[in-house]
C-alpha cells in the first residue's frame, strides 16, 4: 500500500525522477509530475519507506505529431517542422519526406519544432511525411508539397514555324517523364522535354504559332506556374 504520507514514497518512470507525488487514494492511488522525455518501455518504480515495487507496467510518452511542415523547392533544402512530442534530443529522431531522408536534425524548439535537411529527388504535392522519436512514430501523413515551379527566364521568341526554347527557374524538378512535366505556349503543347539542369534549366520544342506576350504554362507534378 501506499500508506497516509505521500513524502515517504519515491517514483521513477525509467531513467526519470517523478515528482510532486500526490497521494490521490490511501493505499491505492498516487499521482506525480512527469519530466520532458521521449520513448517506450519504460519500467515504473515505487519506493514506500524502504520497500520498493518496480511494476512489470511499462510507461511510455506519447508518440509524436506533425501539425505543420515547410515547402521546399525540388532541389531539396532545409524543412521546419512543427508539432508535438519531438523530444529534445536529436540522436533518437529520424525523418521521411516524399520517401527520403530528411538529415541533419536540429532541435529548434524542444518537443514541438525542428528542422532537417531534404535532399534532391523528390516533386508534387501532398508527399507523406513520418517521424519516430525514440521508437515511436506519428501517423504517416499526405502533408508536404514541394515549390511550384518558377520561370525567371526563358528564350525570348522562336520562328512561327516552332523551335528549341530553353527556360531557366527554380523548382522545376527532375523526373522528365511525360506525365512529370508539361509545358504549353499558348495552350499549346510544348513537347519532348528535356533537363538541361535539373531543378533549374530546361528545354522543349516550340509548337508553330504567332503573336507576342503569348502566355507559357510549366506543370511539375501537378503543380502549376504561368507567365
Amino acid at each position: 500500500g501506499f500508506r497516509d504520507n505521500s513524502s515517504a514514497i519515491v517514483v521513477a518512470v525509467g531513467p526519470y525522477a517523478c515528482s510532486s507525488v500526490t497521494l490521490v487514494t490511501i493505499n491505492t492511488t498516487i499521482s506525480c509530475l512527469m519530466p520532458p522525455g521521449a520513448g517506450l518501455g519504460h519500467s515504473v518504480m515505487v519506493r514506500v519507506a524502504n520497500s520498493t515495487n518496480i511494476n512489470t507496467i511499462l510507461y511510455r510518452y506519447f508518440s509524436p505529431s506533425i501539425t505543420s511542415i515547410q515547402s521546399v523547392p525540388t532541389s531539396g533544402g532545409d524543412i521546419t517542422i512543427e508539432g508535438s512530442s519531438f523530444g529534445d534530443d536529436s540522436r533518437f529522431i529520424s525523418v521521411f519526406v516524399a520517401g527520403l531522408p530528411c538529415s541533419s536534425v536540429v532541435i529548434r524548439s524542444p518537443h514541438s519544432t525542428l528542422s532537417c535537411s531534404l535532399q534532391p529527388g523528390g516533386q508534387g504535392a501532398n508527399q507523406t511525411v513520418s517521424l519516430s522519436v525514440a521508437g515511436l512514430s506519428s501517423p504517416s501523413m499526405n502533408i508536404f508539397n514541394y515549390e511550384p515551379p518558377k520561370i525567371t527566364s526563358m528564350t525570348s521568341g522562336v520562328s512561327t514555324s516552332g523551335g528549341l526554347i530553353v527556360i531557366s527557374g527554380t523548382s522545376l524538378g527532375s523526373l522528365s517523364s511525360p506525365s512529370s512535366i508539361v509545358v504549353t505556349i499558348g495552350g499549346n503543347l510544348c513537347t519532348s522535354p528535356s533537363y538541361l539542369t535539373p531543378h533549374n534549366v530546361l528545354s522543349c520544342i516550340a509548337p508553330p504559332g504567332s503573336g507576342q506576350n503569348v502566355s507559357v504554362l510549366l506543370s511539375v507534378s501537378s503543380l502549376v506556374t504561368r507567365t
